[in-house]
């Protein structure tokens, strides 16, 4: 119904969307800012994203500007902080149109069960954040970008994600595919809430017992993060390391633990507001072999 919708009719693509938005709220939507940790991420990085940044489609680079340069006019017509256009989560976001253009979906979560959260812990390799994500098609027709952004502006939960205060950064990426004999537009705006980034990447696989060096910048004048934990499929912790202040950065020495398995990284940071209690940022995912 939605993609009939939206191929034909942008009146009732809104309406479509707002029902369907509504229908995800009643049954427990994946719009959330922080998606949870798959409880059986694959061991490796799937093919879509393997591929992440090497087929984009030059062609669409003018579409995902405009979506993100409309997307900052409504976060400032509602006094919100623009967001910084991010060449990386644009590349998560373009490989999952990709992905639903050739596996013939059209989810936030793709057949492996991999949703925004877990897509952007394996492919982004230096940032801790958290993410939200928006997700639209429609058949070609003029003014293209501003159709993609009314249509999430008339979702409740799509609005929300689009103008959320903590969010950061925005990568926007788009796919086409002809559908019925239209050419049709799948387009992924992939929201973070970038709360630090690392000197070096993480490497994506390392042997257990290696040691993992970090040096961890804030942003934002965001406080300095006091701990790095490994953590598994279940929120266990497996190993974890106090970090030092150093220059405006938090700095340490992880020993990564087995079992064989993937874990993601998180760092701990505490409550300005309650001395008692601290936040769980996620970063990225890390193989042990």
């Amino acid at each position: 119904m939605f993609r009939i919708y939206a191929r034909y009719s942008p009146s009732l693509w809104f309406l479509a969307l707002t029902f369907l938005s509504l229908l995800a709220w009643l049954w427990g939507t994946d719009l959330a800012i922080a998606e949870p940790l798959n409880a059986n991420p694959p061991p490796q990085l799937p093919a879509a994203l393997a591929v992440a940044g090497t087929m984009r489609d030059t062609n669409l680079s003018g579409l995902e500007q405009n979506i993100l340069v409309a997307s900052n006019r409504e976060r400032r017509q509602t006094g919100q902080t623009p967001l910084l256009g991010n060449e990386t989560l644009a590349e998560v976001a373009a490989a999952h149109s990709r992905d639903m253009v050739a596996r013939r979906f059209f989810a936030h979560d793709n057949p492996d069960g991999l949703g925004s959260a877990e897509r952007t812990g394996l492919y982004v390799r230096t940032l801790f954040g958290l993410v939200s994500e928006n997700l639209a098609m429609m058949s070609d027709r003029p003014n293209l970008a501003e159709e993609f952004i009314q249509g999430w502006m008339h979702s409740p939960g799509h609005k929300a994600n689009l103008l959320r205060p903590d969010s950061t950064d925005l990568g926007v990426g788009c796919a086409q595919t002809v559908e019925g004999g239209m050419q049709t537009f799948y387009c992924t705006q992939l929201f973070m809430n970038v709360y630090a980034s690392l000197a070096q990447p993480l490497p994506a696989t390392v042997n257990a017992g290696q040691t993992v060096e970090v040096w961890l910048s804030p942003h934002n004048h965001q406080p300095l993060p006091t701990r790095l934990l490994q953590v598994d499929a279940r929120g266990w912790e497996m190993a974890s390391v106090v970090l030092q202040p150093q220059n405006g950065a938090a700095v340490g020495r992880l020993i990564l633990q087995g079992p064989p398995a993937q874990y993601r990284m998180q760092v701990e940071v505490p409550d300005t507001a309650n001395a008692q209690r601290f936040w769980i940022i996620p970063g990225p995912f890390v193989t042990v072999r």
